[in-house]
């Protein structure tokens, strides 16, 4: 069967991967899918072999297909793209993620949680020795999670480091030969101390009894760590969103658990509702501030609303003037009734500030801003191109490591 690349901007950047960091696919095809892969019979793996450089796209191709369904992938004569292999894998292993959120975003969601789950099974010794493997020694357990959490998203050598112990650790829990032959290459003085987690409490075992699983979970762990490495070369093929003036962001609350929104008026600030001592009181803060200005604002990026097809900035400069009037004004904050989501929504459609509205979800805002500055088109929150605590200490814009 002839082998098939599918055009794939979560794949592309793989064409500049060396020949020895290629090897690892060839290895796992060779070795895990003996009787089912392709690659080696295509004409230019046996004229090039093992020049990997010269069919990498038959090297992709591989793994779309086996992402893919098999009934399927004969009469289209693909597979199917790396997001949808990443969202499978993430399902199967029980990962919550949002389908909408860009690949990088959505593999350091996967590797979070991996570790998370990994984390609350370990005996004290164990944990004691991971914290040492990874700088954490000073890191209290309570508050070691969301360290983690902060350090995968925004510290480029953290997250290597650490995808570099969990495929380590998985290749001494299986697929043991494809490990020994092809990964020695990364982070050798980490791989030196012999590091290891029970990876095998985090992941489904009922699942990588699944020939096809066994290629894409190690496939997605390690394109994760690639990806990090060729970041740059990786956002040439993928699009880059700053904040506009007139446009929506939003970060994270409470590790995830709900989100916080507000309205980007340029010169890096944003005006937002916030709560203190039972009001609200209508102020500007700068991009670090609105991510980290308090214990519950857990997140590390900043979203942007766009239009889902298009994938233009969504912008209404007048929202900023009828925000600019509350500025420095107090309300009754109520968390179920009145909130940020409430405010901006407010504004969106010039509302007065004081009235109780029936908009305070985040899911009732993303509609409001599609009825009333989309045209009703479909809105998605994508991650924004800009990385809040290198701005705080830069005063500059910064490349984010889950740019989309």
């Amino acid at each position: 069967m002839k082998l098939n690349y599918k055009y794939d901007d979560g794949l592309e950047f793989i064409q500049y991967c060396s020949n020895e960091e290629l090897n690892f696919f060839v290895e796992l095809y060779r070795n895990e899918a003996k009787l089912t892969e392709g690659l080696t019979s295509q004409s230019e793996y046996k004229e090039y072999f093992p020049n990997h450089h010269k069919y990498w796209k038959l090297i992709a191709a591989e793994l779309q297909y086996f992402g893919g369904n098999t009934v399927l992938n004969t009469p289209r004569g693909y597979g199917v793209r790396y997001k949808e292999i990443l969202c499978d894998v993430c399902s199967k292993e029980l990962i919550s993620y949002d389908k909408n959120a860009d690949v990088a975003q959505i593999e350091k969601v996967l590797i979070f949680e991996y570790l998370e789950k990994i984390i609350k099974n370990m005996l004290p010794d164990e944990l004691q020795e991971f914290k040492n493997n990874l700088n954490l020694t000073q890191i209290d357990e309570i508050k070691l999670l969301n360290e983690i959490r902060k350090r995968l998203f925004t510290n480029k050598v953290f997250f290597q480091n650490t995808v570099t112990i969990l495929l380590s650790s998985l290749g001494k829990s299986f697929i043991k030969q494809v490990f020994k032959n092809a990964l020695p290459f990364i982070a050798q003085e980490l791989l030196k101390k012999s590091v290891g987690l029970p990876i095998g409490i985090a992941i489904n075992m009922k699942e990588i009894t699944d020939p096809a699983f066994r290629i894409t979970l190690p496939s997605v762990l390690y394109i994760s760590y690639l990806r990090e490495k060729y970041k740059e070369k990786d956002l040439l093929f993928r699009y880059r969103f700053y904040p506009k003036i007139g446009s929506i962001l939003r970060t994270e609350l409470i590790a995830g658990g709900a989100d916080h929104s507000g309205i980007y008026i340029g010169n890096n600030q944003i005006i937002e509702i916030t709560e203190k001592n039972g009001s609200g009181r209508v102020e500007t803060t700068d991009l670090n501030d609105f991510v980290h200005s308090s214990s519950a604002r857990t997140g590390v990026t900043i979203y942007i609303a766009i239009d889902k097809l298009s994938k233009d900035i969504i912008v209404n400069k007048r929202i900023i003037d009828v925000a600019n009037q509350y500025i420095g004004k107090k309300n009754k904050y109520q968390l179920m009734k009145d909130n940020c989501h409430s405010f901006v929504h407010k504004c969106i459609i010039n509302e007065d500030f004081a009235k109780i509205t029936s908009v305070w979800k985040f899911k009732q805002l993303t509609e409001s801003i599609s009825k009333n500055l989309n045209n009703n088109r479909l809105v998605q929150w994508v991650v924004c191109d800009i990385n809040p605590v290198e701005y705080k200490r830069t005063k500059k814009w910064k490349i984010e490591d889950e740019v989309v």
